[in-house]
């Protein structure tokens, strides 16, 4: 009787097969991570941006001089994106940025200080 040394090649053939779906497994996950930080960082410009106008409205006189700039930033930061300020009257204000894809929309209520 023969002592068989090594590896068929049907073996071989199974383990490179399940090693390929593993790694496009692994590839996909990946994929999927990088999608969804893609989605959390521009979920956190788009509240710091929001915070900083906020911040803005609270401490300037002259704030709406400061709009056209943080308008453009914000276009720049997340392009594609919705943001502006409304009055709701009595010093209060709406800071808002969406996403056109629907992934965030952030809206603060801002009371003016001066």
């Amino acid at each position: 009787m023969k002592i068989q040394k090594g590896f068929t090649l049907i073996e071989v053939l199974i383990s490179l097969g399940l090693l390929s779906v593993l790694l496009l497994g692994i590839a996909q996950l990946q994929l999927v991570a990088l999608g969804i930080n893609q989605k959390s960082w521009n979920l956190t410009i788009a509240t710091l941006q929001a915070e900083n106008m906020s911040a803005v409205i609270q401490s300037d006189v002259n704030w709406s001089g400061y709009l056209d700039k943080w308008q453009k930033d914000t276009q720049e930061l997340l392009p594609g994106s919705k943001n502006g300020v409304t009055s709701k009257g009595n010093d209060e204000y709406i800071v808002s940025i969406s996403a056109p894809q629907g992934e965030y929309n952030i809206q603060m209520i801002v009371v003016s200080l001066s």
